[in-house]
């Protein structure tokens, strides 16, 4: 599609909860840590991160919006999902080494993230992609 193809936010919002559905099925699939052992979670980061990766790759080679507001948008949103990511790897790192204030640090860093892109979500009305495990 080229850039002269409208594509509007509704268009937009709905292809990328449909993607954001996918993904979650796969996320959900992934047992969850039950302990706070590190390692437990490191497992579990080491698990998730490749599919939250492709999500966000998948997000991001959709047709933007043709509304300059709601593309800035996106693009914001798109931008805090990786810097998500970002922070989890750390994470994942951090419990792989067995570093437990750099990983609870990591894990603040993407807490806080998540719930920015949480609020940005749901601003541009999506409903599955809004939802922040």
């Amino acid at each position: 599609m080229g850039d002269d193809e409208a594509v509007s936010r509704e268009d937009y919002v709905a292809k990328a909860d449909g993607v954001c559905g996918t993904y979650q099925v796969r996320l959900s699939r992934i047992p969850r840590p039950v302990t706070g052992d590190p390692a437990e979670l490191g497992v579990f980061l080491k698990r998730a991160l490749p599919i939250a990766r492709e999500q966000n790759e998948t997000l991001a080679d959709l047709e933007k919006p043709t509304d300059e507001q709601t593309r800035d948008q996106v693009e914001q949103l798109l931008a805090l999902l990786d810097q998500e990511i970002d922070f989890n790897d750390a994470a994942q790192k951090a419990a792989d080494a067995g570093e437990r204030a750099a990983l609870n640090n990591a894990l603040q860093q993407a807490a806080a993230v998540s719930a920015e892109a949480g609020q940005i979500a749901e601003q541009l009305g999506f409903v599955v992609c809004a939802r922040r495990a």
